[in-house]
């Protein structure tokens, strides 16, 4: 059961009753909040029991004859749509519910409301009424350019949205104006809004992706700073390693100073490999000195000069 966005009609109220003695499943006596509406269209066809959409609340008839019909409103329909503020007399959008062979020339719309929006502003651009709106975050991320939204039960095109401001707004063709009650509200009144169904149905589907996929997105920050911390201590050890070796380096020179190419030897032969890399050539380690422009062999290949310390 879907409506269509396309109001059949415009009904009034004829009496706001908040009764006290409605009866609830066990018998006991319960307030409760019920309109009485005036209208032509509505209730050919109506049964107890059937749905008509009053302000695109689709609410359920509990009673009518030939020209009304009663409904009663949860405390979550007031907490959610603008039927609270109405009084006597007010006019309201009336849909019956569309039948299976009926064709649909608005859009699918469950009567289920989102939220109230706020009129901010009626502007006329020729024949044509712009009609800005405000919404809030939990409906924006639905309601699109050229896309569908129902305000008070009527099907309509969204023309700009600005999610900045938290607005949208429609232009409304001069029939249009004729026969629904957004261009008789005034800057500042309510009107129900209901997203596209389509499109809330598809952001659930894929929700579950999205949350997946913002926790991997998650464990692969933390995946990046622990790796970080550990080259940053890396780092941090092999200049220390390499302060170290400096200064045995060092050492090791002084003690070279003044001593023979084979004492010289001994003294390398005790230092660390990647020191001794550092100060002794080959043709030192075999005996021979420092020949002139011949520069330490790589620091990385410090067996080998340590394999030829041994030999010799």
């Amino acid at each position: 059961m879907v409506f269509t966005g396309i109001v059949e009609e415009m009904g009034e109220v004829l009496a706001i009753d908040k009764r006290a003695g409605l009866e609830m499943w066990d018998g006991t006596k319960a307030e409760g909040f019920v309109l009485k509406i005036g209208c032509k269209m509505a209730v050919q066809g109506a049964y107890i029991g059937c749905s008509i959409a009053v302000n695109g609340t689709c609410l359920t008839c509990t009673a009518f004859d030939a020209k009304t019909f009663e409904v009663n409103c949860a405390p979550e329909t007031l907490r959610r749509t603008d039927l609270g503020d109405l009084k006597v007399g007010s006019p309201v959008n009336l849909e019956r519910s569309m039948a299976a062979n009926d064709r649909n020339s608005g859009h699918f719309v469950q009567g289920h409301v989102d939220e109230a929006g706020k009129i901010l502003e009626f502007k006329q651009e020729g024949e044509s009424l712009w009609v800005k709106i405000a919404l809030s975050d939990a409906i924006l991320p639905f309601v699109v350019p050229k896309g569908y939204i129902a305000v008070d039960g009527t099907s309509l095109t969204v023309c700009e949205v600005n999610h900045r401001e938290k607005w949208f707004n429609l232009m409304l063709i001069a029939h249009t104006q004729q026969c629904i009650v957004m261009p008789k509200k005034k800057v500042g009144e309510r009107v129900n809004l209901e997203a596209d169904c389509l499109g809330k149905y598809a952001a659930a589907a894929v929700g579950g992706v999205a949350e997946r996929v913002s926790g991997l997105e998650q464990k692969l920050v933390r995946t990046q700073i622990t790796v970080g911390v550990g080259l940053s201590l890396a780092a941090l050890c092999i200049l220390l390693l390499a302060g170290e070796d400096k200064l045995r380096c060092r050492d090791l020179a002084q003690r070279c100073a003044g001593r023979s190419s084979s004492g010289r030897m001994a003294a390398a032969a005790s230092a660390s490999p990647t020191a001794l890399a550092r100060i002794a050539s080959p043709s030192q380690l075999r005996g021979g000195g420092v020949r002139k422009g011949e520069r330490p062999p790589c620091p990385f290949k410090f067996w080998r000069l340590q394999a030829q310390v041994e030999q010799n």
